[in-house]
């Protein structure tokens, strides 16, 4: 595990992947997951040209600010159906079967 350190906190992250281009996933535990787009990550990273890809529940109280947000800066959004802020990410079969696709369009391209 890598270490940053940022304001007096120690942030941990992880490297995979072989090289290609670089994908960010966030598991949604940056305070709310309203935050990214309050605090202006969604429309810089899909200005950037890089691929944005954003799921959330539709149980979670943010989903359809994180999805309008998404929509309207170009960042493509998908739902978890029936699921709230912390059982999103924990659907892995379901998340993965979106993100994959997405990984592998963008592959392609």
């Amino acid at each position: 595990m890598y270490y940053a350190r940022s304001n007096g906190h120690r942030i941990a992250y992880q490297l995979a992947g072989n090289g290609g281009s670089p994908v960010v996933l966030h598991s949604g535990m940056f305070e709310d997951g309203g935050h990214w787009a309050h605090l202006g990550y969604t429309g810089v990273l899909a200005a950037s040209g890089v691929p944005v890809l954003m799921y959330a529940g539709t149980a979670d109280p943010w989903h359809d600010p994180m999805r309008d947000h998404a929509l309207a800066h170009g960042a493509r959004f998908f739902s978890v159906p029936d699921a709230d802020h912390g059982q999103a990410p924990r659907r892995s079969r379901q998340v993965l079967a979106r993100v994959l696709p997405f990984l592998e369009e963008r592959r392609a391209a």
